[in-house]
């Protein structure tokens, strides 16, 4: 098998209109992956986005969600099934989470076995 699977596929404009395609290429096929992922042990790195906060220049990955576009909203949609869902789980796999925000990449590297 493979050790790594590293997911940056998505439709990235904040201006498409077309909600059917975004949420079907976005979300759902990021759960499959993820969940296909997860199944074979395969560690998972995703590229989240800062586009979650909303309009703020200040912000913490615990401060307040307000997407304000589809393509926002389809990253926070996917950011909270891993959390709620293969993060909590009894795999020993590991997530990283990448995000962008002014030019700062930011990692979080998470092993499932020690998640909240």
């Amino acid at each position: 098998g493979y050790d790594w699977c590293i997911h940056l596929g998505a439709i990235s404009s904040t201006t498409y209109t077309d909600v059917n395609q975004i949420l079907e290429q976005n979300f759902e096929f990021s759960v499959r992956l993820a969940q296909i992922c997860e199944n074979f042990g395969t560690n998972f790195q995703y590229a989240s986005s800062a586009s979650v906060y909303g309009p703020t220049d200040h912000f913490t990955e615990d401060g307040p969600l307000l997407p304000q576009s589809p393509y926002a909203w389809t990253k926070y949609l996917f950011d909270r099934f891993v959390n709620q869902n293969l993060l909590r789980s009894n795999k020993s796999s590991k997530i990283v989470i990448c995000q962008n925000k002014n030019d700062h990449l930011g990692l979080n590297y998470r092993n499932n076995a020690q998640a909240y």
